[in-house]
């Protein structure tokens, strides 16, 4: 278990609160290849807490779009945009694979 100072204030992500943050960028292309972008530091704040078996539920079309992510502005659209990337990588990690 990590110190209550780490887990709960630190590193926590709860909604509302400013963390530091590196971020990597990049492009995910139509193909599952990507790009690279920048590398940079950031201020990030977290906007809802989401549950996993919630979020994967609701992609899966399994149960409505959660409350948390309806709240949002813009929330839906990059969890959706951020499946469609995932989808595209793991088919091309796939085909990789195959090929090897």
């Amino acid at each position: 278990m990590l110190p209550d100072k780490l887990s709960k204030d630190i590193t926590s992500l709860l909604p509302g609160r400013d963390r530091l943050a590196t971020v990597i960028e990049f492009t995910v292309l139509i193909d599952g290849t990507f790009s690279p972008g920048e590398i940079y530091r950031a201020i990030v704040t977290n906007k809802a807490k989401l549950i996993y078996e919630e979020i994967g539920d609701w992609l899966e079309g399994k149960s409505p779009i959660p409350l948390a992510v309806s709240e949002v502005e813009g929330l839906k659209d990059q969890l959706l945009l951020q499946t469609e990337a995932m989808k595209r990588l793991k088919k091309n990690r796939r085909e990789q694979v195959r090929l090897n």
